[in-house]
This record gives structure tokens, sequence and C-alpha cells, in this order.
């Protein structure tokens, strides 16, 4: 503490400019936009406890590490957790806002998977985005159709 003190009189307050923060948390509690037979809900149920999840990360961001309320984003509605629309949310509340020295954070919760990857050499992780099942045939195929 002593230390922090003799720098922070040294260094000026110039040198504990307050931290700028870019959270976003997204939640998928149901694979799959719409419910078509066959559908990835059939094969991953709904996760009751996702929103609860965020709820409980966002908590502990702002009481515990003083990140502000409104530096949170925190989106679980089905059409905003498509793959493109997350991919939006992170270009326009993570990489657009920021400037040098910003704390970015990324959070989910919800259903993961794994498929082969690309290369055909081993399985790769994925999020569970609400339109998976749409997205990428392996998924389909590699759980929806085992069923």
């Amino acid at each position: 503490m002593l230390g922090v003190l003799l720098l922070h009189l040294i260094a000026g307050r110039a040198a504990f400019a307050p931290q700028r923060y870019h959270v976003l948390l997204v939640g998928v509690p149901r694979v799959g936009v719409e419910a078509p037979v066959r559908s990835a809900k059939a094969v991953f149920p709904t996760l009751p406890g996702v929103e609860k999840d965020l709820q409980k990360l966002a908590t502990v961001l702002e009481d515990r590490w003083g990140v502000p309320k409104q530096a949170v984003t925190i989106d679980t509605l089905p059409n905003d957790t498509t793959k493109a629309e997350i991919l939006r949310l992170i270009k326009s509340k993570l990489v657009e806002p920021c400037q040098r020295g910003d704390i970015v954070w990324f959070g989910y919760s919800g259903h993961c998977y794994q498929a082969p990857s690309d290369d055909g050499l081993g399985l790769e992780g994925a999020l569970g985005v609400a339109d998976a099942a749409d997205l990428d045939p392996r998924f389909r195929s590699r759980t929806c159709e085992k069923r």
C-alpha cells in the first residue's frame, strides 16, 4: 500500500487514469431460433440458468472489479444470438469503441459443441449459437440426425 501511495505521489494523478471497460455477455439458453422437427432443441434442452449466470457475472464485474454498470451489455434474445448478430455485437460493443489501454471482456453462457476441424485433423470447439443447426451441417449431422 505504501508503495502505491509513493508511486501516486511521485508520478502524479495522471498516471492513474480510470480504466475504460467494454463488456459483452451473451447467453444462448436455446439452440435453434425456430423449433422445427428434429431441431437442435431436441438434442440440447433449454438451459434455464443462462440469464442468471450472466446477471451474476455482471454483478461480480461491477461489485468486485469496479466495472461501471453502463459498460456491461447482456444479450440473450434469440434473434440477437445468431452467429451473425453475435459477430455484429462483438464489433459494435467490443471492437469499434475501444481505445488503447481499454479492457475488453466477452462472456458466454449456453451450449457448446465440437465439430471436425476444417483441416480434418481433429475437433474444434464452437459456441452453440441460436442458429447453429442452420449454419453448420457438421453440427446438424453429428447431433440432430443421430436422435
